[in-house]
């Protein structure tokens, strides 16, 4: 740890200034050693981090995510999944995101269960993606959007569709849920 002492003394001095800032009081009266012990925790929870593998780090991300679940105050709103059906008979589907793996570049990435058709009763800031099947039956494609429950229902994070067979379409719709779980 000795090696990253100016590191943690940076990051201290980080905390001072910021905790200054916020209680609107000289940067001298907020405590060092406790911004020193909080930095040194950081910076120590970052080289244990460095240290996992992917797969304890997507262990580690599923624990976070059910721990701030667990304290998210939950508000329950009634909506409608009904899907659109653009192309003939077809069918599209509607999918939770609790996460979003970036490495994947199709619907893959999107981690979370389905959904059934009808009247759902969801927490307020679920994210949804519904995926929309256009086209015929020979030139078929799909497209999708990303949506999310508020107090007046389900809103739209974007106003567009995006064909997610599309490559750069797909980015677009990825990044839009990611930006969605980040509210």
């Amino acid at each position: 740890m000795k090696n990253r002492l100016s590191e943690i003394n940076k990051r201290a001095w980080e905390i001072r200034k910021s905790s200054a800032a916020k209680f609107n009081c000289p940067v001298m009266q907020i405590m060092w050693g406790l911004c020193f012990n909080q930095a040194k925790e950081e910076i120590e929870m970052d080289i244990e981090l460095d240290n996992m593998s992917v797969e304890d780090l997507k262990r580690l991300r599923e624990k976070i995510n059910e721990k701030i679940n667990e304290k998210t105050p939950k508000t329950k709103v009634r909506v409608n999944l009904t899907p659109e059906t653009n192309s003939g008979n077809r069918k599209g589907w509607f999918k939770e995101i609790t996460a979003v793996d970036e490495s994947k570049r199709n619907c893959y990435a999107f981690e979370g269960d389905f959904f059934q058709a009808g009247e759902q009763e969801l927490n307020i800031g679920t994210v949804i993606i519904e995926s929309i099947p256009c086209g015929s039956v020979r030139k078929s494609y799909n497209e999708g959007k990303i949506m999310i429950v508020t107090e007046n229902g389900l809103e739209n994070v974007d106003e567009n569709d995006y064909e997610y067979d599309i490559k750069d379409e797909f980015l677009t719709l990825r990044d839009l849920a990611v930006k969605a779980l980040n509210r």
